[in-house]
């Protein structure tokens, strides 16, 4: 796929993750990127009740660019995978979330629904807790501290980790 698509649109690394690593994983984050929490953290339009009885989805949500190139599924997979990051750290974040998507998709199913439960917790529990702008970050410009105004990956990854770890 990767050669075959080299001539055409750029593609992103998840969109091309998706191509190449469909399987259980795969799927899994396709559906938990549209988590109504995930959705709010990350200022995407949140489902509605024919997106979730299954029917199209709005044309806000096709639009959108963190729906379109998938940086919402790879959020998803970034959580799953960073949480074995620190014991299988080698190369760029790219190499390895494609290792562990195409391994993640071998999982056992019981595997699968346990980390399924993991990730609505946590970011259940995010949402609750520290709302839209949970995964703002609050940094120093000339003009002094202030609130970034988007979330950041810098922000999510260490704090869902942290989160859960600690669901109990």
């Amino acid at each position: 796929f990767e050669r075959i698509n080299s001539g055409g649109v750029s593609l992103s690394d998840q969109e091309s993750r998706n191509a190449i690593y469909d399987g259980k994983m795969n799927r899994l984050c396709l559906r938990l990127s549209r988590h109504p929490a995930l959705c709010r953290t990350w200022g995407l339009p949140v489902p509605d009740a024919d997106e979730i009885a299954g029917g199209e989805l709005r044309v806000e949500v096709r639009e959108h660019p963190t729906f379109r190139r998938m940086d919402d599924v790879e959020l998803v997979l970034r959580f799953f995978a960073y949480r074995h990051r620190l014991d299988n750290q080698d190369g760029p974040l790219k190499g390895f979330l494609d290792r562990y998507q195409k391994e993640a998709n071998l999982f056992q199913d019981d595997v699968l629904h346990s980390l399924e439960t993991m990730f609505v917790e946590t970011i259940t529990l995010v949402d609750e807790v520290l709302g839209e702008e949970a995964f703002y970050l609050w940094r120093k410009r000339s003009t002094g501290w202030g609130w970034y105004q988007r979330p950041t990956t810098v922000v999510y990854d260490p704090l869902m980790f942290a989160v859960s770890q600690r669901l109990d």
